[in-house]
């Protein structure tokens, strides 16, 4: 009766019999229902596949980030205070080469605040632009000294109280505006960063035991 009513099979009576033949044309229905079927979920599959497929290639690279983190013997406000408003007093400006080197540096402490170097004659240096003011916790700012604003990164510093003072962690990231230069410069600042944070957690201590 099923096969019947899917027009699949024809019924022919002989005397007290029933019988059962193929139904050409219910079998051709079928045929190109599942000609339909099997297109459309192939196509969709196909649709599926091709998909997922760009978006692994559409998917970035695994972002390059530079990540420090030091521990300083005293307080969180004293050690963002220190960080920021106290600058020039422990970066250490005489790495710079002969003939570039400033002689103190500065951080607005604000929004929009600028990140700068002061050369002999006075003239100015911007190095980047604070894009995050939340002391004691958090500063955040744009990093490119010495070149294009175009060639910005962006870096991170968060303080986080410690049982023996305060851990400053950085983050520096963004690497990719620089294009073939990227992967050097990222590496190059691997290292300057522990030059730099090296001198601010000597420096610091040293204020805090006086």
């Amino acid at each position: 009766r099923v096969l019947k009513e899917a027009r699949l099979v024809q019924e022919q009576r002989a005397g007290n019999r029933r019988l059962y033949s193929i139904s050409p044309d219910g079998l051709l229905e079928l045929q190109r229902y599942l000609e339909t079927f099997w297109g459309e979920v192939l196509d969709a599959f196909k649709l599926e596949v091709h998909g997922q497929s760009r978006k692994e290639n559409d998917m970035p690279e695994k972002e390059m980030v530079v990540r420090k983190s030091v521990t300083v013997q005293c307080p969180v406000e004293e050690a963002f205070r220190f960080f920021t408003n106290g600058l020039s007093t422990w970066w250490p400006l005489d790495s710079f080469a002969a003939g570039e080197k400033p002689v103190s540096c500065a951080i607005e402490g604000r929004v929009g605040g600028r990140l700068y170097e002061v050369d002999a004659e006075g003239h100015e240096s911007l190095w980047g632009t604070v894009t995050l003011w939340e002391p004691p916790r958090k500063v955040a700012f744009t990093w490119h000294p010495g070149h294009d604003e175009s060639t910005a990164q962006q870096v991170l510093v968060v303080f986080e109280p410690a049982t023996d003072g305060t851990t400053l962690r950085l983050e520096h990231r963004g690497w990719e505006v620089l294009g073939d230069r990227a992967q050097e410069r990222a590496a190059s600042y691997d290292s300057g960063w522990d030059l730099v944070l090296g001198h601010y957690v000597s420096v610091a201590s040293r204020a805090v035991t006086r």
